[in-house]
């Protein structure tokens, strides 16, 4: 473990805020080492699973020797002490398990038997500026809200953009904007996004429709 090397993720915050290192491993049935503190109770759980196939069968796990359970025997007893010394928060999502903490070396000790144990930690970018690799597409970008929205507001925006030089939405912004809708309101996606060339634009979309304006950014070149 000694030689494990992190992966650095650029994001704009921690990892649920706080946590600067995701560990994330996957152990044969671990999706089922939820509320259970010993192997034991595992094996009954699986038990009463595979008797009853009404919830995500996909999951269940078959198969499983004595291997399997010993493995499973070290992932539940690694999760019960992460849980009691408070380390941090975990996620389930399958037969993978993330567990988020700013405890490097505990993060370390997490088993993962179907893949290697895999280590990111959080670079934060600066507020307001996002980073691009390869040229940048323009000086400024805006995200739109997510919210739900008069569908008049489409129309307001594709006048904007067809009316200014150096505004161009995002692909599917540009999408969303040409699709028909018979219903009085529509959803407007965070994703959705408006790059341009003069900071004084960002005035003019708030003025023009500000229910849908949301965080811009500087846009730089590594």
């Amino acid at each position: 473990m000694a030689s494990l090397k992190l992966k650095v993720e650029e994001r704009e915050q921690l990892f649920y805020r706080k946590y600067q290192y995701r560990a994330t491993c996957r152990v044969k049935g671990a999706h089922y080492t939820h509320n259970v503190t010993s192997i034991d109770e595992y094996r009954d759980k699986v038990d009463q699973l595979q008797s009853d196939l009404r919830r995500y069968p996909l999951y269940i796990p078959s198969g499983l020797n004595d291997l399997d359970y010993l493995e499973l025997d070290n992932l539940i007893r690694y999760i019960l002490r992460f849980e009691k010394n408070d380390k941090g928060t975990l996620r389930r999502e399958g037969n993978t398990i993330s567990f988020f903490s700013n405890d490097l070396d505990f993060l370390k000790k997490a088993p993962s038997t179907m893949a290697p144990l895999k280590i990111t930690q959080v670079s934060v970018m600066p507020a307001g500026v996002k980073y691009f690799k390869r040229t940048v597409p323009a000086p400024f970008r805006v995200h739109l809200k997510e919210a739900r929205v008069n569908s008049e507001i489409k129309q307001d925006i594709m006048d904007y953009i067809n009316k200014n030089e150096g505004v161009e939405p995002s692909d599917s912004l540009y999408r969303w904007l040409k699709s028909a809708t018979r219903w009085s309101q529509c959803w407007c996606s965070k994703t959705y996004y408006i790059n341009y060339t003069d900071a004084s634009q960002l005035m003019m979309m708030h003025i023009l429709f500000p229910e849908v304006i949301g965080k811009n950014y500087k846009l730089e070149q590594k």
